[in-house]
């Protein structure tokens, strides 16, 4: 049975008392976006837990630029997106979607779209990129997504779930909000040692701190988080980055890249000058020719659910 127009069928979905900030059934919403969620996405009244989440909350996004590091990225979101091919009429949704570059893509496609994640700073920005594409943007944490079960033809994300802290759950949420026959698409990075270890350093001896989020990238835990709701095709990919200097690298790590940022303030300047050296080492491994040229090993995951 199609699903109801993403727009006109509403439901009366306010709470009692007063929301906090990461409440995951706030929706985001633009003086155009005045309606309550639609009754085919919103799921029944029930206590959300408050967002603590550490390096990997919600804070962690308010820093940096991650507009352009999605301006980089842009290969990988037109990849995705293709991939998954996108039909008119089908509705999509786009999990820790950031600023928003897979939602538009697919509504630029004409798929009825919504974009969800936990950081309000990213939506904004992403609101304001979109318009004037109908696509709405809820604030909701990808481990306890704010829709019914089956609600969505497709559900993407391009490096955007595999920073929630608890794996399995964002697992079990993206195949739960996935109608059966349904497509998934994510995108996850892999594993690299050199990278692992100017996180480390900029973690600064933190417990907690400086996690990588590769667990995505490893084939067997895809699978095991993935494969008895899925059936899954991974594809390897290279992300490719150039800088003019190892001093322009550390610049652009430094003040554009969110989990990075964060990880650096409250550092000492001597911890701080650590996770210096330890990027502009990796940098001049990577000169070629008086430019760094940078790759990152990514996995294309796609499914189709059973």
């Amino acid at each position: 049975m199609a699903l109801p127009p993403l727009q006109g069928r509403v439901a009366d979905h306010r709470r009692r008392g007063r929301r906090h900030a990461g409440d995951p059934g706030r929706a985001a919403r633009g003086p155009d976006q005045e309606e309550p969620l639609p009754r085919a996405l919103a799921r029944p009244e029930r206590d959300h837990r408050a967002v603590e989440r550490g390096v990997n909350g919600t804070s962690v996004w308010a820093g940096g630029k991650y507009e352009l590091v999605g301006e980089r990225l842009t290969p990988i979101h037109e990849q995705l997106v293709a991939r998954l091919e996108p039909r008119v009429g089908e509705r999509w949704l786009d999990v820790a979607t950031g600023t928003g570059a897979i939602a538009i893509r697919a509504a630029r496609a004409g798929a009825e779209v919504v974009g969800v994640d936990i950081a309000p700073e990213l939506l904004e920005r992403a609101r304001a990129s979109a318009h004037p594409l109908p696509i709405r943007w809820d604030e909701g944490d990808a481990e306890e997504l704010p829709y019914e079960d089956a609600a969505f033809d497709v559900v993407a994300s391009c490096f955007g779930v595999i920073f929630a802290p608890d794996d399995e759950a964002a697992g079990r949420e993206l195949a739960r909000v996935c109608r059966p026959g349904g497509r998934l698409g994510l995108t996850a990075w892999r594993a690299s040692s050199e990278l692992d270890a100017v996180y480390e350093a900029a973690a600064g001896g933190r417990e907690g701190a400086g996690r990588d989020p590769v667990h995505w990238g490893d084939d067997a835990h895809v699978h095991r988080l993935l494969g008895d709701a899925f059936e899954l095709e991974l594809e390897p990919g290279v992300w490719r980055l150039s800088f003019d200097s190892p001093e322009h690298m550390w610049d652009w790590w430094s003040t554009v890249v969110p989990p990075f940022v964060a990880l650096l303030e409250g550092l000492t300047s001597e911890l701080r000058e650590a996770a210096r050296e330890q990027l502009v080492a990796l940098a001049e491994r990577r000169r070629t020719n008086g430019r760094v040229e940078l790759t990152r090993d990514y996995v294309l995951v796609l499914g189709r659910r059973r």
